[in-house]
């Protein structure tokens, strides 16, 4: 794992919400309380690839920065960071 992607368990989850809160003009309300729930439920992995998958979907345009916290995030979840950001980038 490389120095970007160690997170503590805490530094993760608000990450993550960051990353939700950055995307939250670009996708609907029900695709944004999925993901808040699922990160509430401890399922930040599954809430993260949604997030993304929805995020394409809609053809949503990222800045750089949370396309870099994105990938960040998959490394330190264990997953595949092209993966998850297929279609994003």
């Amino acid at each position: 794992m490389t120095e970007d992607a160690c997170y503590e368990w805490d530094d993760l989850l608000g990450s993550l919400r960051a990353v939700i809160i950055g995307v939250s003009d670009a996708l609907p309300e029900q695709d944004l309380t999925n993901a808040w729930e699922l990160l509430e439920a401890g399922e930040p992995g599954i809430a993260l690839q949604n997030l993304c998958t929805q995020l394409y979907e809609y053809d949503a345009i990222l800045d750089l920065e949370v396309v870099e916290q994105i990938r960040r995030l998959a490394i330190a979840m264990s997953l595949d960071p092209e993966r998850v950001l297929r279609g994003l980038q």
